[in-house]
């Protein structure tokens, strides 16, 4: 074979939070990607409000898509890793990220754009009267519920003088006087207007608060909020009906037990170059603290992410860094409505229909460049894997050909990571991975029969921890069907062809995510191979025991049986569409909470109602696996589209032709199909071939018994349905019905 010139990942480049510099950051690189750099996303959020729109979604309702950032998609249009988890702090000398519920993250090169909660001031008590701008959709939901309301005259008081705190207060203005009929006063209390901005700026928007009905309280800030009674610094109480806090952004508190150096406030200490106190992390957006006063704005902040990346080539090449253009800091625009607004400059301040046409301009180009985005081939190039590049390429580059056995992962590679998962023993087993020996040698308890089963995935997501806990559950699934326990299992990794640093961690993360699903099914590792590829992918050889002669098997031999499903079907088409950067990740989020769901305890409640046949619902999707029930049976199955239980996302999917290559060849089972014609566009008729992720069971069980069963399936935590039987007529056929 003809080897294959690649340019292997050499540097782990991650980004902590998704703020504006960072996904600037991500724009670029999907635009100008670094051929030897991975890159990684960590952040607890899939979706990102975008602010420039706050303000025009209070004056009149928005849909969703009009406000947010798909963080999810953006990075797989980008090829980026993305793990969504809640960062707890940074171990500097070991280059760790430790993240909540996830294993700690390598990098080399770190980049922090976290952002800030809201600051609430000290006494204030938790009470509903009391609105955080975040999370958008409840704080716009609580504002319409407000501006919809006949109860009579509502006070509101939004606090922070900042940019976004002025235009929320000229938004709910304008909208008490369109929406409300007047019903709204709304009132601004800041120790500053517009602080970090010049003179001028300030005196024209406190001028158009005044304009607009707001009463405009400078000079003080909040002391205590309670019972709807605010107490200010200067000994003044006001009442209010709802407080909004707009207030400026607080830094996460692990940043102060990072090491990093920050000012009095725990913001972090920047140089011109956007580097922190350590040259290996940089920093912008709202967490960080030039050496002079800088406000924080969207503008600034995207300036930071042009520069960051431009920066981050540049330090990972040991190339001089760009310095922070400080005149940036002094522009921004800021709506006032109407098709108005303030723009500010370094040297001047003008208000108007110009800067509002500028603003939008921007704004639709910047939102339209992170939401309209390409779509990528099915099966095109692996983003995560190495880069195959022509051969004259002027980059360090690896050749790679067949290679058998020396493909492998070394000895000591895999040794570290058998040690940083902590491989846990299992009875029966004599001879395991702790042995290190040529096989594993497992006794069969007498009485016990042994089952087998193996399958493999590719990278079907880019964070190899949660594909390796995927993975486990998607092969444990074959043995649960059986009526089996999982026993042991052998696993065969394949890790991206990387720096052999890069390598290992990708191995451990599988792993360590295969062994926190092995030990909560109390199953264990007792060998396995590894190997280095072009793109991640992770198999198991499952092995399981049944008491003799009481496994299930998947032919059904009587009429009369109802078939009860467990789970949704749709995950081929969400993951297909995910590789695509087409799906939207509440979609993909609902698929990984059905594809995490192990199916182990849906066999023992089937068991007590009279289960006769079982088969896991797989690759070969539905109907696949409901004809191999039937097959060389004097049985036919029918099944009703009505009662298939599917993912949200199915029929807009569907819709939209969104197939991968097993569906196409799935669509081969209706030689033994019987439909009538009308049936095969509708979504859920396409489903019965969409190849299943960890998909569910279906259970053949006595008629009489079939809906207790959906019942004790939906109180064991299942989405079960009863959806179909099976008869005499059309033996070992499918027979498709509305209904």
């Amino acid at each position: 074979m003809k080897g294959l010139t690649l340019i292997p990942k050499k540097i782990d480049l991650v980004l902590i939070g998704a703020g504006y510099g960072h996904l600037e950051v991500i724009r670029q690189l999907a635009l100008y990607p670094v051929a030897d750099v991975r890159v990684t996303l960590v952040t607890p959020e899939s979706l990102a409000a975008f602010s420039g729109r706050i303000a025009q979604a209070i004056r009149s309702p928005m849909d969703e898509a009009e406000l947010e950032f798909d963080i999810r998609r953006i990075c797989a249009w980008a090829g980026i890793r993305y793990i969504k988890r809640r960062v707890v702090g940074i171990q500097r000398d070991l280059k760790r990220i430790l993240c909540d519920g996830h294993p700690p993250i390598r990098y080399d090169v770190l980049s922090l754009n976290t952002g800030g909660a809201p600051v609430v001031p000290e006494g204030f008590a938790q009470e509903d009267w009391i609105w955080p701008v975040k999370p958008l959709k409840p704080f716009l939901d609580r504002v319409r519920s407000v501006l919809e309301s006949s109860a009579g005259a509502t006070r509101l008081t939004v606090l922070g003088g900042g940019a976004a705190g002025c235009e929320m207060a000229l938004a709910l203005a304008d909208a008490a006087r369109e929406r409300a009929h007047g019903q709204l006063a709304v009132r601004l209390v800041a120790r500053k207007i517009l602080p970090g901005f010049s003179r001028a700026a300030r005196a024209a928007m406190i001028d158009e608060l005044e304009r607009a009905d707001v009463e405009v309280m400078h000079g003080c800030s909040v002391q205590a909020a309670q019972n709807h009674r605010l107490l200010l610094d200067d000994g003044q109480a006001l009442e209010t009906d709802v407080l909004i806090l707009a207030t400026g952004p607080r830094p996460q508190s692990w940043l102060a037990d990072s090491g990093l150096d920050t000012d009095a406030e725990g913001f972090v200490k920047v140089n011109p170059h956007l580097q922190t106190s350590d040259p290996d992390i940089f920093a912008v957006g709202d967490i960080c603290a030039f050496s002079h006063p800088v406000p924080r704005n969207r503008i600034l902040a995207i300036e930071e992410g042009r520069l960051l990346s431009d920066n981050l080539h540049r330090y990972i090449a040991r190339r001089e860094l760009k310095r922070f253009d400080e005149h940036v800091s002094n522009r921004a625009i800021i709506e006032l409505g109407h098709n108005r607004a303030l723009m500010v400059g370094r040297r001047f301040v003008t208000r108007g229909r110009l800067p509002a046409l500028i603003r939008h301009q921007r704004d639709t180009t910047y939102f339209d460049s992170l939401v309209h985005l390409p779509e990528l081939p099915d099966d095109g190039q692996p983003t995560q894997g190495v880069r195959i590049v022509p051969e004259d390429l002027p980059m360090e580059s690896v050749t790679i050909s067949g290679q058998g056995a020396a493909a492998g992962l070394g000895q000591s590679l895999v040794r570290r990571v058998l040690d940083r998962i902590g491989v846990e023993a299992v009875q029966g087993v004599w001879v395991g991975v702790a042995e290190a020996d040529d096989a594993a040698v497992v006794r069969v308890p007498g009485g016990k029969e042994w089952v087998q089963s193996v399958s493999m995935l590719r990278g079907i997501l880019t964070d190899p921890w949660t594909l390796g806990r995927i993975a486990t559950l998607h092969a444990m699934g074959n043995i649960y069907a059986m009526g089996g326990e999982v026993h042991s299992v052998m696993a065969t990794a394949v890790v991206p062809y990387a720096a052999t640093p890069l390598m290992e961690e990708d191995l451990f993360m599988l792993m360590d995510g295969s062994q926190q699903e092995l030990s909560a099914h109390g199953a264990a590792l007792i060998g396995g191979h590894s190997s280095e590829g072009l793109e991640l992918m992770f198999g198991l050889s499952v092995n399981g025991m049944v008491a003799e002669g009481a496994w299930l098997s998947k032919r059904i031999t009587e009429p009369g049986q109802a078939l009860v499903m467990i789970k949704s079907l749709g995950t081929g088409f969400v993951l297909t569409a995910h590789r695509q950067a087409r799906a939207h990740t509440r979609w993909v989020e609902e698929a990984m909470v059905s594809m995490m769901q192990s199916v182990r305890d849906a066999v023992p409640v089937a068991r007590e109602h009279g289960v006769t046949a079982c088969t896991h619902v797989t690759g070969y999707g539905l109907a696949g696996n409901l004809l191999e029930m039937v097959q060389d049976a004097a049985v036919g199955a029918r099944i009703r589209l009505s009662q298939l239980p599917l993912l949200s996302a199915v029929p807009q999917l569907v819709d939209r032709g969104v197939t991968s290559a097993l569906y196409r060849q799935n669509l081969g089972a209706q030689a033994r199909m019987d439909y009538a014609e009308n049936l095969s566009k509708q979504p859920a008729f396409q489903a019965l071939f969409d190849p299943q992720t960890s998909g569910g069971l279906v259970f053949a069980v006595p008629e009489g018994n079939a809906r207790s069963l959906c019942d004790a399936l939906a109180r064991a935590g299942y989405v079960a349905a009863v959806i179909g039987d099976t008869g005499h007529e059309a033996s070992g056929r499918l027979a498709v019905l509305p209904d």
